[in-house]
């Protein structure tokens, strides 16, 4: 189910109910596309995703690490503004800054917390929609990078890490 939502920086948002296999999920992205035009530029379409295990603690890492993480992609993105605007579908703006540095509401990618849930995500701002096989295409991108940067909050040099704050 889409439900409309408020964002600050957009006229209109939507959000989905979580989707865990992205089977079928084209299809479902084809026939939101033809019921409602996603195009206009005051429409948003942030990418949230994440691990059910990503919870205060990951947030706390992926803060921590955020820099190493994030930075050499950050850069990427910015000194390749064609490929940028075919994958992510536009390019940096006021909505979506570029940063190398910080990754919060307003950037480019935000890394939100909920500490009443006890969960924490990755909310790719930049994503926009113009037709259904890219946004499709970004989708998996996105889950591609949330998985490696769970491989890497699952290291063993980050699990030293939490030992010394479950020591401390």
């Amino acid at each position: 189910h889409l439900l409309p939502t408020h964002d600050s920086t957009v006229g209109c948002e939507f959000k989905e109910e979580r989707r865990r296999p992205l089977h079928g999920y084209k299809q479902r992205i084809q026939g939101i596309s033809e019921t409602v035009n996603l195009t206009p530029s005051n429409c948003g379409h942030h990418i949230n995703i994440s691990k059910t295990t990503w919870d205060n603690r990951k947030y706390q890492f992926l803060q921590m690490y955020a820099r190493n993480l994030f930075a050499p992609l950050a850069n990427f993105l910015y000194e390749n503004e064609n490929l940028t605007k075919k994958v992510f579908g536009r390019d940096f703006s006021g909505w979506c800054e570029y940063s190398d540095v910080t990754f919060k509401h307003g950037y480019w990618l935000n890394i939100r917390n909920n500490h009443e849930k006890n969960e924490c995500c990755l909310e790719f701002r930049l994503a926009k929609f113009h037709d259904v096989d890219q946004f499709f295409y970004l989708i998996n991108f996105c889950k591609d990078v949330m998985l490696l940067v769970d491989e890497f909050l699952n290291s063993d040099e980050v699990q030293k890490q939490e030992e010394k704050f479950n020591e401390d």
